[in-house]
């Protein structure tokens, strides 16, 4: 063994150390996760699904770079809310940003459109979702108050620029749908204070994420949904923090509770 050991990468043999510290430290806070998911059954396939992620992202275990409470709280988030943690499923993501308050990467949770929806349909009072975003060259009409109404026909090739995003929910009982539509500037205002490089990459999924899950916000159907948007709001709380950090020693967190606060 001792040969077969020196064989093996310090780094390598650093980070698997590491992730037995990890499954430990997860260990201990069993009875955490399992009030949130309710069964010895889900709890084990829950801690399980996690060590695989994160035993796909070692990096995540260096406490140099890595604000280890932040994957902690990131862990605690995902149970809560319920979604699968398989990344192929492209419902929810573990997101490392940088934080300049800590000097580290501080791992978020981060559900996509994918996610927002799923959770939306759970109870069976949604019966749609669409939602678009709106090239300068559309034709795109609406209407709030009692006769209001959305109509958008998109151009295809379209070759404008981006002028808006909107998102409808459409409801199994029959009631008039609503919508939710977020214009240019204020896209561009969130894209800028997020640090999730989803923007650069997919920016027009994240425009309707943002989009649907603002139209959520009324929607009292689903407890999980109204928690999925708390947790993404108040990480986006904190980002502003940081950019419009408050009086000395005003709003601070506990030490130890990363991300309890907002």
């Amino acid at each position: 063994e001792d040969a077969h050991t020196a064989d093996v990468p310090l780094e390598e043999q650093r980070m698997a150390s590491e992730l037995e510290l990890f499954k430990k430290a997860l260990e201990a806070k069993t009875d955490s996760f399992k009030a949130v998911l309710a069964t010895d059954a889900a709890t084990a396939h829950f801690m399980q699904s996690l060590i695989t992620i994160v035993g796909k992202n070692p990096e995540w275990l260096n406490e140099a770079k890595v604000y280890r409470p932040s994957l902690y709280q990131c862990a605690m988030d995902a149970a809560e809310v319920g979604l699968p943690l398989a990344t192929n499923l492209r419902q929810a993501y573990f997101v490392p940003r940088w934080s300049k308050k800590t000097g580290k990467e501080h791992v978020a949770y981060e559900i996509s459109v994918h996610g927002l929806k799923s959770l939306a349909f759970r109870n069976g009072k949604v019966a749609g979702f669409p939602s678009a975003v709106v090239y300068k060259d559309d034709v795109f009409e609406f209407e709030l108050g009692t006769n209001a109404f959305l109509k958008h026909v998109p151009r295809r090739p379209s070759t404008g620029e981006v002028i808006a995003v909107w998102a409808m929910a459409e409801f199994t009982n029959g009631a008039k749908p609503i919508f939710q539509i977020i214009w240019k500037e204020e896209l561009e205002k969130i894209k800028k204070l997020s640090k999730s490089s989803f923007w650069t990459n997919w920016y027009d999924e994240m425009a309707r994420k943002t989009a649907i899950r603002r139209l959520c916000k009324s929607l009292d159907i689903c407890p999980e949904l109204q928690r999925a948007i708390a947790i993404e709001e108040r990480n986006e709380g904190e980002l502003m923090r940081e950019i419009n950090p408050s009086p000395a020693g005003a709003g601070r967190c506990a030490e130890g509770e990363a991300g309890t606060c907002g």
